[in-house]
């Protein structure tokens, strides 16, 4: 919750795991949305995947979509952008 690394949401996200995250930019629809210091606010996202079945399923499926952003050639795409975008 101290960094903005974003390995182990990939990581979950390739694994089919459900992703608790403090970052909506990030998330965009594939995981829960936590205060990362908060902890009744982490107590009840991990309680909401666990209780409702549907909603952890719903976030997996759309972690796989989201990966889809973070491939090599996406990223390379992206960082084309910034360096024609820079160099003018």
């Amino acid at each position: 919750m101290s960094t903005r690394f974003l390995l182990p949401v990939l990581d979950a996200w390739t694994a089919e795991i459900p992703v608790l995250y403090t970052d909506n930019d990030i998330l965009q629809g594939a995981g829960a949305l936590v205060q990362g210091t908060d902890e009744r606010s982490i107590t009840e996202g991990m309680v909401s995947l666990v209780t409702t079945p549907f909603l952890a399923s719903g976030l997996v499926e759309n972690g796989k979509r989201r990966l889809g952003d973070f491939s090599w050639g996406a990223v390379a795409e992206r960082m084309a952008g910034v360096l024609r975008a820079v160099g003018g």
